[in-house]
């Protein structure tokens, strides 16, 4: 066994005992590390599936007369090379697209070498800037205390973290103080997941936290429950007061379909202090998204519970100092970004306006599965020359003209850091990658070799030492090889003693509050392409794809199925397009909704993002994914 982690994208960061004997790998959480303790999840200790698919790529393709054809590396490299040269001049015209596939130091390689070739890159997210952005505006920093703070809780709020599906770690400090009698409360609009995590589960309309967290405050305000100090200590409290004491409770939870006996257990569990919130990603993923959480920690600011132990919110740990990740950085900004959420439009207006893109280069996202507006990227990515770096035929794939193959974790050394606990983790090479295979890192050094003039790039081990140089670093990386995790300096609860991280040292309250966008009579149900157990984002084998439709799941209770016949073939529509999908009934699932999980490709049949439009949210160009609506009809 060899002693590694996890570094993809997933915020649980285990530490890891992996073995290789030459056929399979075989995989279990590592008892010994402090934070994880033997914890696995079922898409880690499954992971050799992923690295002996198979349908991986394991050779470089360059598409020839329509088709894409093996090629050699040195084919491949010099292929690379010469389409960003042809560009070089005017870099305007090369666009950068990357995201976080895995949190390693080096996989930050093509950052590097694009941001000093001073390309075009994105603006907005997939995945957390909203809700980012929004505690940035509350606290003036997003910072997360400590999981096992969650110890000290008198109550705990899950709003909408599914954790049995994606928060792991967090879930098992939870259940843990379930068992030690702490009363635990989950807000979702019901997907599957939440039951073992929470002595209640309160169904939420979907979108509408923030009238449920306002009426909330409302009702400890009639009791004299808002903790003064807190007041005191939050610019804009006389606006937000306001706002707060000319809204009716009545009409607060018929906007969020909450019934007064749950809103009143949400009233007890803020007012036993402390109480934790959690507050799950996809809050933050409607058109006021943003709102939501600003509410939610407003919520968790006046009734007393920050900046003290077994209060405070979670939704991102924050910059802990311990691995230094700036190498890639950009040493000028972007000559242009385009937005995340509207892609596909973004480069046919460049192409209309004689300013188009004519290269890109993909890393760490299969993008067109994984962007709203699906097919209207995939035609637009059909023009420039794509580059993907990737390991598997999926969307991506199928538009790009050069596909370079990766090595996937643990076919090469990384150091990183994860979001769920501050240890510092050394993940091992365990086995040699497939002969055609090289990690991101040599490709991006490679090409950068292959320019003329050459971008000057680091080596790999001047990179993660580099990294280990951070201010609260504690380690050398001879040591963390050694020692494989090691710990970083425990920090105190976030916002201690009422002070934030404003030049005032106060916080921020919202005060505005937006309706949330009603439906339309032709497509009455809200779409919640929700995260997957069973596989991580889009990650999902394709032959499992092909066994037919997704499934999608309504309420019992639901309007809509007095219309279908459920005998008959069904398809989920929207204005964007329609999918063949099969039904199942939910209990517990809010009746307004319609769910199904996320990942599915467009090639398949299954990319849900074929039917979401390009809606934004209200704050960091966040992708609002669930500000989709749709029906089911009959095919």
């Amino acid at each position: 066994m060899i002693r590694t982690t996890c570094t993809r994208h997933c915020g649980n960061g285990c530490a890891l005992l992996v073995r290789y004997d030459g056929e399979r790998l075989h995989v279990r959480g590592d008892p010994d590390h402090p934070a994880t303790q033997g914890l696995s999840c079922a898409k880690t200790v499954r992971f050799g599936e992923r690295l002996h698919a198979p349908d991986r790529i394991t050779r470089p393709l360059l598409r020839q007369n329509g088709e894409l054809r093996e090629c050699s590396w040195e084919t491949a490299l010099n292929e690379a090379a010469r389409r960003i040269q042809a560009v070089r001049h005017d870099p305007r015209r090369m666009l950068h697209i990357f995201y976080v596939g895995s949190y390693g130091v080096l996989f930050r390689a093509s950052p590097y070498l694009f941001g000093r070739l001073g390309a075009s890159a994105m603006s907005g997210d997939y995945c957390l800037d909203g809700g980012i952005e929004a505690q940035t505006r509350d606290f003036g920093e997003c910072l997360e205390p400590e999981l096992d703070d969650l110890s000290a809780s008198h109550a705990i709020v899950n709003w909408g973290r599914n954790l049995d599906a994606e928060g792991m770690l967090p879930g098992r400090h939870v259940r843990a103080a379930m068992r030690r009698g702490v009363e635990v409360l989950a807000v979702t609009p019901g997907d599957p997941g939440y039951t073992s995590s929470a002595h209640r589960v309160i169904t939420i309309r979907p979108g509408t936290d923030r009238f449920l967290a306002l009426a909330v405050l409302r009702m400890l305000d009639e009791q004299g429950g808002l903790c003064p100090d807190s007041c005191r200590a939050a610019h804009g409290w006389t606006e937000f007061k306001r706002l707060l004491r000319e809204s009716s409770v009545a009409d607060l939870l018929a906007a969020c379909d909450v019934s007064p006996e749950d809103a009143r257990a949400l009233v007890r569990a803020y007012a036993s202090r402390p109480c934790a919130s959690i507050l799950g990603r996809g809050v933050q993923r409607y058109r006021y998204g943003g709102e939501n959480v600003r509410f939610i920690d407003a919520l968790a600011l006046l009734s007393g519970n920050m900046g003290v132990r077994g209060g405070g919110t979670y939704f991102a740990s924050g910059e802990r100092g311990h691995i230094d990740y700036s190498w890639f950085r950009r040493p000028e900004p972007a000559p242009r970004s385009l937005p995340t959420h509207d892609l596909g439009a973004a480069l046919e207006q460049a192409d209309k306006d004689g300013d188009p893109v004519e290269l890109i280069w993909v890393e760490g996202t299969n993008v067109v599965t994984q962007s709203p507006d699906s097919e209207r990227l995939a035609n637009a990515m059909r023009k420039p020359f794509v580059i993907a770096v990737e390991a598997f035929p999926n969307d991506t794939a199928e538009v790009a003209d050069l596909v370079l193959p990766p090595a996937l974790m643990w076919e090469w050394e990384d150091v990183t850091r994860c979001s769920s606990h501050g240890w510092i983790h050394h993940s091992a090479k365990v086995l040699e990658p497939p002969e055609g295979c090289l990690s991101n890192f040599t490709i991006s050094q490679e090409v950068a070799a292959r320019l003329d003039p050459p971008v000057p790039f680091p080596d790999a081990e001047t990179v993660l030492q580099e990294a280990l140089q951070a201010p609260n670093a504690t380690t050398s990386l001879e040591e963390l090889r050694r020692c494989t995790y090691l710990p970083s300096p425990r920090r105190e609860p976030p916002f201690v003693h009422g002070r934030f991280h404003h030049a005032d040292g106060k916080a921020r309250l919202p005060v505005e509050l937006h309706p949330e966008p009603a439906p339309g009579p032709e497509f009455p149900l809200r779409i919640l392409s929700l995260v997957d157990k069973a596989h991580l984002l889009s990650q999902i084998p394709e032959a499992e794809q092909r066994r037919g439709p997704s499934t999608v799941y309504l309420s019992p209770d639901c309007p809509e199925l007095a219309r279908l016949d459920r005998t008959a073939p069904l398809e989920l529509v929207t204005e964007f397009g329609r999918m063949p999908v099969r039904l199942e009934l939910l209990t517990g699932l809010h009746p307004e909704a319609v769910f199904l999980r996320r990942g599915g490709w467009m090639k398949c049949g299954r990319g849900i993002n074929v039917l979401i439009g390009p809606h934004e949210g209200d704050m960091a160009g966040q992708c609002a994914y669930y500000a989709q609506y749709g029906t089911l009809r009959n095919a």
